[in-house]
């Protein structure tokens, strides 16, 4: 059975932003076909390790299947779009000055936070007591039935005789 031939691959040279495990970083895309991609990277990428790759509007996520150097090959999650790579439509513009990724991100105030958190560990702390107190109920009434199953017979036979004897 002959191998199965290569997919067809588009020489790109273009320049994208990479985000690891580490953060981002700057990237080249030197080639792509419908399901990966070779990277050109100052940055040592690492087998197996998942990454995430952007280009103007594109977003592609995969796995890095071989590392050599300063190249690697991706195994994409979904098809990539070869042809947004190709499109010369210039990206929309940006602030000078301003990298969009270090830019803080929005977030919800510290103190409605802090309650929420409080809250829910004084639930948990409610939680934990209530199921404590029930296994303790529950073993103490185990405890008794063993007590009078085991009790009950021999009492009965006392009493018996005592009966008897009276």
């Amino acid at each position: 059975m002959a191998p199965k031939p290569r997919e067809q691959r588009k020489t790109l040279f273009v320049r994208a932003r990479l985000r690891t495990e580490q953060g981002w970083s700057d990237v080249t895309i030197a080639n792509a076909s419908s399901r990966g991609l070779m990277l050109q990277s100052p940055v040592p990428l690492r087998c197996n390790e998942f990454i995430e790759v952007r280009y103007r509007h594109v977003c592609i996520v995969g796995r890095i299947v071989w590392a050599g150097g300063s190249r690697c090959g991706v195994r994409t999650q979904d098809s990539v779009d070869v042809a947004a790579f190709l499109s010369r439509t210039p990206p929309k513009a940006r602030k000078h000055g301003l990298e969009r990724r270090t830019v803080m991100r929005a977030t919800a105030p510290r103190a409605a936070t802090a309650q929420a958190l409080e809250g829910s560990r004084r639930f948990a702390r409610v939680f934990d007591w209530a199921v404590v107190a029930i296994g303790g109920s529950a073993a103490a009434a185990f405890v008794a039935q063993v007590a009078y199953s085991a009790l009950d017979a021999p009492l009965a036979r006392v009493g018996a005789a005592l009966v008897g004897t009276g």
